[in-house]
């Protein structure tokens, strides 16, 4: 055996130095992540010493106000611990608007590990506050809450260089609820796009989220049910110059479309670039799409021509879920609104 590798039942192996770092805020979505970053120096007879991939795989964390309480790991949050639950993985929600800048690294020679913390609505009673255990090979276990424990799990002396703190408290908050106002459209394309012929457009309206505090949060992902709608300005049978309507969720490059909505003769419009922080409501005039007679009109309601509103879900870039639904003005040919 070298300095290296200390066995089972090797003492000289310890924890000399511990710190923690956890994000304050975090919404009560189940999506946005709190970032907790650990870092544990090791030693071996008053060397230092990495920690080996076991003793990584053995750090969990853990409640400091009942460190036999594991946070439980689990990456789509289906298990929980007042609410709360631990991950390993990033899933790409920004931070809370409310943190500050995360510290940069200022120790050196140890071991950095990453982990992450969701909540749900139940963590809003009580914040938690973060600890850590880590086990050696030699079976010495560590926690951060300043006590060590032997191989046969008894407890020693409390140690202050060892203690975290109870003072890093991750907060739970209450995402914010967006009114009808708060949603917008704009810019939008190019009318006449496809044609020179008067009436017949293809629009790209991008949807925004606007509220109070300014700017508002970009949008991860956007879904239209039903996937769009058909509207006339009146019920005339003569009046054939309907406008119709389709949506991308951003970064998509495909418009979804609603089978039940006639398009008439002219080929539906393609997405010239990609919108990656934004919706896409795509808005189409056309004179060629009479009104459906009632001959024409099934009786299933699942088959009947969408005639809006629709409903719009969006998760912002927090994973923050919004909801609005999207009209048409009525006595107007192609104007949208927000109901």
């Amino acid at each position: 055996m070298n300095a290296q590798t200390p066995n089972a039942a090797d003492d000289s192996w310890r924890i000399a130095r511990v710190s923690l770092h956890v994000d304050s805020l975090v919404y009560t979505n189940g999506r946005q992540q709190a970032y907790v970053r650990l870092y544990i120096e090791a030693e071996y007879n008053f060397e230092p010493v990495k920690l080996t991939q076991s003793e990584k795989d053995s750090v969990r964390l853990i409640d400091y106000a009942k460190p036999e309480v594991e946070i439980p790991i689990s990456e789509d949050g289906g298990e929980r611990h007042r609410g709360w639950s631990a991950q390993r993985d990033f899933r790409g929600y920004e931070p809370h608007p409310g943190l500050g800048r995360r510290p940069d690294t200022t120790f050196a020679g140890g071991d950095y590990l990453e982990f992450y913390v969701d909540a749900a609505a139940d963590a809003l009673r009580a914040p938690l506050a973060p600890a850590f255990r880590v086990t050696g090979d030699n079976k010495w276990t560590y926690r951060t809450d300043g006590y060590v424990l032997d191989p046969d799990g008894q407890e020693g002396p409390y140690n202050s260089r060892l203690d975290t703190g109870a003072d890093k408290l991750v907060r739970a908050v209450t995402p914010p609820v967006y009114t009808p106002a708060e949603f917008r459209l704009g810019p939008s394309g190019t009318r006449g796009t496809g044609s020179s012929r008067a009436g017949i457009f293809n629009e790209v309206h991008l949807l925004f989220l606007q509220p109070t505090a300014s700017p508002g949060p970009t949008i991860r992902s956007m879904r239209c049910s039903p996937a769009g709608m058909i509207h006339w300005k009146n019920e005339l049978p003569f009046t054939e110059n309907p406008c119709f309507t389709g949506y991308a969720s951003p970064g998509e490059s495909e418009i979804h479309w609603d089978d039940r909505v006639p398009v008439g003769g002219q080929p539906l419009p393609l997405l010239d670039k990609v919108y990656p922080e934004q919706g896409v409501i795509m808005l189409c005039g056309r004179i060629d799409i009479p009104q459906p007679s009632d001959d024409d009109v099934p009786q299933a309601d699942d088959e009947l021509v969408p005639r809006g509103p629709v409903d719009i879900e969006v998760t912002d870039m927090y994973g923050n879920k919004h909801t609005c639904r999207l009209g048409f003005v009525t006595g107007t040919r192609d104007q949208l609104r927000f109901l």
